[in-house]
């Protein structure tokens, strides 16, 4: 807007994971010069981004975002040129080899211009030297070098080298199958994503009236089309948090107490309006719920061009309840107001799309202050209007994520609702107790009827998800000793000192 002709640079960047540090290739085509990449290495006590962002582990183990920066440095990191070939395949010319980048199985026309023989590489460093006619991918991204035989053989040597490491560290899953596991976004990494997980949920997500409806009943889906697109990538469900909010709807609410005060951390200081008030026009509001809903149910009618995977999963707001002396906060206004908000909401969905599941806000906490809250929501009748109860979890590794808190709160109003951790928070810093802990925790959680976890720590929770991610039923047997079935196995989670339960037969150990 202001100037042209000016080399551009990305002097910081990190990521939460190997995909995030990939895509920063696209920004090459862009017009970006050079990207500096943060090397953070875990230690204990540092802060939570650097730990999220950091290449080596706490053991000094590299993760596999460090094989990422290392085989694209290796590969493309001297290019000459770069062209966007597609929406999702970028052309890079180093030295004498042509290398694409691609993001999506839809090659486009480039595979006729392939040399008679081609490297492929994941961005785990795994290595195939192929005959380009033999070329079939199916995980994506993965670069695909073509040249004359002997560039590529010497591209072969240095990519094996560096490559050789995570074939025997890492264990790629193509598909979702922890389906009691789930990542939510945060302000790091809003599309962070576990291999193997079952559920995505964008946070904030693009599902946000604020953006998407500037002028009433006017929508532009091209923000919430591009998250889906990105979402979708990983074949996981995804649940959309629906934000209520339109500035325009807002100033109805001009003169009440707090308004154009709100506020709160990280991205919510701009991604949200500065009042945060149930709709006011509420059937403006159920237009806009059944627009974005049809959108992406997946019915072939006014569908997002390109949609893969429908969704079904809607999350009305998140942490209603926590609400401060300074403003920050995700809603304002009472447990009958929200009544109201999830009703609307509820019956607009359910219109859109009746297969479609409400999933209720979050609960923040379920001290006396916050159950006062919901009490109000839920003596209106306010379980009639979801199907799937939320509640979150910060630094508290010592109990159960609150899931028998949120289970005895429902069963005070006679409601059975499956329970979902919408938010998996841990302490700044984790201690190997704390740790320790967390695995606990989390086991707990599911014992006391949690179906779904959803975390944003990493290094404990993909290693449950790996054994117990698809469980069928879990059963206390005694204190500190569970029992999952898996498939037509058992699995048994002990923490006690005592008999093994399991009583003959051969068995595999692993710890946290």
């Amino acid at each position: 807007k202001y100037i042209s002709n000016k080399p551009l640079w990305v002097t910081e960047f990190s990521a939460g994971d190997e995909y995030a540090y990939t895509e920063a290739l696209k920004s090459f085509s862009e017009g970006v010069e050079r990207i500096f990449y943060t090397s953070y290495r875990a230690f204990p006590g540092a802060p939570q981004d650097l730990i999220i962002g950091s290449l080596i582990d706490f053991e000094g183990n590299p993760k596999p975002s460090y094989y990422a920066v290392k085989i694209m440095t290796a590969i493309i990191g001297n290019f000459d040129e770069v062209e966007r070939m597609g929406e999702e395949t970028y052309k890079f010319r180093v030295n004498d080899l042509t290398i694409y980048v691609v993001f999506t199985e839809d090659f486009g026309e480039f595979k006729e211009t392939l040399s008679e023989k081609v490297v492929v590489v994941d961005i785990y460093g795994n290595v195939n030297f192929i005959d380009a006619k033999e070329l079939v991918v199916s995980d994506f991204p993965v670069y695909i070098i073509s040249g004359d035989e002997e560039k590529l053989n010497e591209a072969l040597s240095l990519l094996k080298e560096i490559g050789k490491f995570s074939s025997q560290n890492y264990r790629k899953i193509k598909e979702p199958f922890a389906f009691r596991f789930g990542d939510w976004g945060h302000k790091h990494d809003e599309y962070a994503y576990t291999s193997g997980y079952g559920w995505i949920k964008p946070h904030p997500g693009p599902f946000n009236r604020y953006f998407i409806e500037k002028e009433k009943g006017i929508y532009d889906f091209s923000t919430c089309d591009e998250g889906v697109r990105k979402a979708q990538e990983f074949n996981a469900e995804i649940v959309a948090t629906i934000w209520p909010y339109a500035e325009w709807d807002e100033e109805a609410y001009e003169g009440r107490e707090g308004f154009g005060k709100a506020t709160g951390d990280g991205p919510f200081a701009y991604v949200l309006p500065s009042s945060r008030f149930k709709p006011h026009d509420m059937q403006a509001y159920k237009e806009f719920v059944k627009a974005v809903v049809e959108r992406y149910d997946g019915d072939g009618i006014d569908d997002m061009p390109g949609l893969k995977k429908p969704i079904k999963y809607w999350e009305i707001l998140n942490e209603p309840e926590a609400q401060s002396k300074d403003y920050k906060c995700f809603f304002q206004g009472s447990g009958k107001e929200y009544f109201e908000l999830v009703k609307a909401t509820y019956e607009a969905v359910k219109e859109a799309d009746p297969e479609a599941k409400v999933v209720l806000g979050g609960a923040a906490t379920l001290d006396k202050k916050s159950v006062e809250w919901w009490e109000e929501f839920y003596s209106l009748g306010g379980g009639n209007y979801f199907d799937i109860a939320g509640v979150h979890s910060y630094a508290d590794e010592k109990d159960d994520f609150n899931v028998d808190d949120l289970k005895k709160l429902l069963e005070k109003y006679k409601l059975s609702k499956p329970i979902w951790v919408t938010e998996v928070g841990p302490k700044g810093e984790m201690s190997r107790e704390d740790e320790i802990m967390f695995a606990k925790a989390a086991i707990r959680a599911f014992a006391n009827g949690a179906e779904v976890l959803f975390f944003e720590y990493k290094p404990i929770a993909p290693v449950m998800a790996c054994i117990i991610g698809d469980f069928e039923k879990v059963e206390k047997l005694g204190e500190g000793v569970y029992e999952f079935k898996v498939a037509k196995d058992k699995v048994h989670v002990v923490w006690r000192p005592g008999k093994s339960p399991v009583e003959e037969g051969e068995f595999d150990e692993s710890d946290i």
